[in-house]
């Protein structure tokens, strides 16, 4: 039993049903109030104590989950109602799944409104103990952040496959989601004083794709084309990470596929075969212009995979790489800051389409706008906003996707007075792609200018009738 009588605080979209209920509340509790703004609400729960907190899930104008999401990180949580018009199983679940310890429907009165608070602190169990402190990181495996049991078996797959330097790995994983970094900490494991030889299949032109990687014989013929060692032979025994590699031509698949299979190659023009000793790895989103071809081609790539989670998969991660990340930026700008939970609450309730790479690139931005020592939630709430008026991966079809919308038709040049009063997003992308096309002699130059990959341009000239 409480000796002392509950603490409320009512975060209530309609303010004048809001004050009506903490009004009837207070000759029944020790302090009721209650407020329809949300920062406010936010500034109120990190700067004093309540012992029961209502939110109203329709709070203009981001609704109530970063309260919620706020209320849970607390030091010392307290009891949540969720307060809604309209109760369904999947809000029910969502506001369980994210620490809620009741639903009311409202409108609700103030003595039914008491009786859950009451019921909801009697079930409350009190605040667990700190966590233990983390052990320093013991190799470059822990470098791959995150407590999440994905990430948590990502590590255990990097320790393990580094043990074998022979074999291939094949990471699979959305744009954002730290393929690189786990690439390099197989590398780190295995070959740490060896190169670490990058490279993103969708930069390389079609046409010099099998020399780039292989390398080419020195001929006496007409042009006396000397000797080229190709990426394979740069990597030594180190490793050679082949980004993007589902942008690798057609024609050259079964000559990789061979090579990774035999651990043998042969340099354009040569007879003899040359052996493969540094360790491929290979990663994708699995995207690519021809699903029939693309997927046999990653099953065969495929002696070893690490999978890696979008970020929304993997929410409970974000507070450990946003103080990662926002640590990082202190060190890099000579201006340590911190986040304030109200900041966190705004990380935990985006779903983060861009993943790790959006993470990182929101919290620079937001770092950069706090004129304090903390990060607060406006500047994260402009961030996300900014990232949010860029267009998705897709806006300009499937390819490697590399700069914004805008700086696309920047880069472009001429025409941007007619491309501001296009009707739609159609014939916005048809201007661009009639004007890159037409500015340049090169698909690799004009798919570059747009931020698209050389067979995602094709597809687009044929489309508008260019080709």
């Amino acid at each position: 039993m409480r000796k002392l009588p509950p603490r409320i605080l009512l975060v209530e979209g309609d303010d004048t049903f809001g004050k009506n209920i903490a009004r009837a509340l207070r000759p029944l509790v020790l302090a009721a109030e209650a407020t329809s703004d949300g920062g406010a609400a936010m500034a109120r729960l990190t700067s004093d104590r309540f012992d029961a907190v209502v939110v109203d899930l329709e709070l203009p104008p981001l609704g109530g989950w970063p309260i919620l999401s706020l209320c849970a990180s607390l030091p010392a949580p307290r009891p949540v109602i969720l307060a809604t018009g309209h109760v369904d199983v999947p809000t029910t679940v969502k506001a369980m799944r994210s620490g809620v310890a009741d639903v009311v429907n409202k409108p609700y009165t103030a003595e039914q409104l008491l009786r859950q608070v009451e019921d909801a602190l009697a079930a409350h169990a009190p605040a667990a103990s700190p966590p233990p402190p983390k052990p320093a990181p013991l190799d470059s495996a822990s470098q791959v952040l995150g407590d999440s049991e994905a990430m948590q078996r990502a590590r255990d797959q990097i320790r393990n496959v580094a043990r074998f330097p022979d074999l291939g790995v094949l990471i699979l994983g959305e744009s954002g989601t730290g393929k690189e970094l786990v690439a390099e900490a197989v590398h780190e494991l295995t070959s740490p004083d060896q190169p670490f030889v990058t490279v993103k299949c969708a930069s390389i032109p079609d046409a010099l794709f099998e020399v780039e990687l292989f390398g080419h014989e020195a001929s006496g013929a007409q042009g006396q084309r000397a000797e080229r060692p190709g990426l394979i032979q740069s990597a030594g025994r180190g490793t050679l990470f082949l980004s993007e590699i589902e942008a690798v031509p057609s024609t050259v698949r079964a000559k990789l596929l061979r090579t990774l299979e035999t651990r043998r190659y042969r340099r354009v023009g040569a007879t003899r075969e040359t052996e493969v000793r540094a360790r491929v790895i290979c990663a994708t989103d699995q995207g690519g212009d021809d699903a029939t071809l693309l997927e046999p081609f990653l099953h065969r790539l495929a002696s070893f995979t690490i999978a890696l989670p979008p970020l929304r998969a993997r929410s409970e991660d974000i507070d450990l790489l946003a103080s990662h990340f926002v640590e990082q930026l202190g060190a890099r700008y000579d201006a340590r800051k911190r986040l304030s939970q109200a900041a966190l609450a705004a990380l935990r309730a985006y779903d983060w389409p861009g993943n790790v790479r959006e993470l990182r690139s929101v919290l620079e931005f937001a770092h950069v706008r706090a004129k304090g020592s903390s990060i607060e939630a406006p500047e994260v709430a402009l961030a996300i906003a900014e990232r949010r008026a860029l267009p998705r991966r897709g806006d300009l079809g499937s390819g490697n996707y590399q700069a914004p919308f805008v700086d696309a038709a920047s880069q472009v040049g001429q025409g941007a007075d007619a491309r501001r009063h296009s009707s739609s997003l159609r014939e916005l992308e048809r201007d661009l792609v009639v004007e890159a096309y037409n500015s340049t002699e090169s698909i690799s130059e004009a798919a570059r200018r747009l931020g698209i990959s050389r067979s995602t341009l094709r597809e687009k000239l044929k489309k508008y009738g260019l080709r």
